[in-house]
């Protein structure tokens, strides 16, 4: 069995566990968030904390000069989002909703052709809002307005139905394609969770044990790190990047901000901001040492 394979196995057995534990009588909503926070930022964090390893590899970056100001745009970017949020919220919503399935999408590189990845992101973003479209809108209301939050989730449903269906057809397609089907399995337990499980006991599972892995064993390998390296080399940034949230939750929080809705904002907008740079620098990587 191929390492590619064992993952794809092992995420099927660990969802199904979850749903068996948690289908029925899911967690409270103040276990979910605490659940969120604590698995976010021990499993998924460090995925993107390699990016200045990354940038490394792809411009010389000879001096501190240099690395300042790569750092100075990499933060501005992220910057620039969370001011986005601040400003419009409901519009930041939908774009990090669309920006998410597109680098969702990578989950399946290599194995899918393009249209069918993309339709793997969506149906990742698109289920859970087709399949449990009050709880995501009471999520979403915690990001953004009343009437922006039902228009994600009324968006979002159309598109997890289209998107569910082009993986419908690959996993029809992978009947005599095996290079498919790995890929098809883990969209049918992506499927199967959604509807199952709630919201953010799906985004957990989802991105904790599938997208964060995958891809810092890829970006590890591209940069040609071993596993322990590459968690060294990646332990500043998620240090960092920990602290930063945790600094604007306590702002929050001394604003007279709920403590869901302090928690479930820097979760989500902190991903927002840092998805930005990191999925330009992501592109720009996998074209050059990560091969489809």
């Amino acid at each position: 069995m191929s390492l590619r394979e064992a993952h794809a196995l092992g995420f099927a057995a660990a969802a199904l566990a979850v749903i068996a534990v948690f289908a029925a009588t899911p967690p409270g909503m103040p276990a979910q968030i605490a659940g969120l926070v604590v698995l976010v930022a021990i499993l998924g964090v460090p995925h993107g904390a390699l990016d200045f390893d990354v940038a490394r590899t792809l411009w010389p970056l000879p001096d501190g000069r240099a690395e300042r100001v790569f750092s100075a745009v990499y933060l501005g970017l992220a910057g620039v989002t969370v001011a986005f949020w601040l400003i419009a919220p409901g519009p930041s919503l939908m774009a990090f909703l669309a920006y998410s399935a597109w680098h969702f999408a990578d989950d399946w590189r290599g194995e899918w052709p393009l249209a069918a990845r993309i339709a793997g992101g969506g149906a990742v973003v698109g289920a859970p809002l087709l399949f449990r479209p009050g709880e995501s809108a009471a999520i979403f209301g915690h990001l953004a307005p009343e009437p922006a939050a039902a228009t994600a989730v009324a968006a979002g449903g159309w598109v997890g139905v289209a998107a569910l269906a082009v993986c419908a057809g690959v996993a029809v397609l992978s009947i005599g394609r095996p290079r498919l089907r790995p890929g098809a399995a883990e969209a049918a337990v992506i499927a199967l969770s959604a509807w199952a499980l709630p919201p953010l006991v799906y985004f957990v599972l989802y991105f904790c044990l599938l997208h964060s892995p995958r891809h810092f064993r890829r970006t590890a390998r591209g940069l040609q790190l071993a596993p322990r390296q590459a968690l060294r080399a990646a332990a500043p940034a998620t240090a960092v990047t920990l602290l930063g949230a945790g600094l604007a939750g306590a702002l929050l929080l001394g604003l007279g901000i709920g403590a869901e809705s302090t928690a479930l904002s820097v979760v989500f907008i902190t991903l927002s901001a840092l998805t930005v740079p990191h999925m330009i620098l992501m592109d720009r990587f996998h074209g050059r040492f990560l091969a489809e």
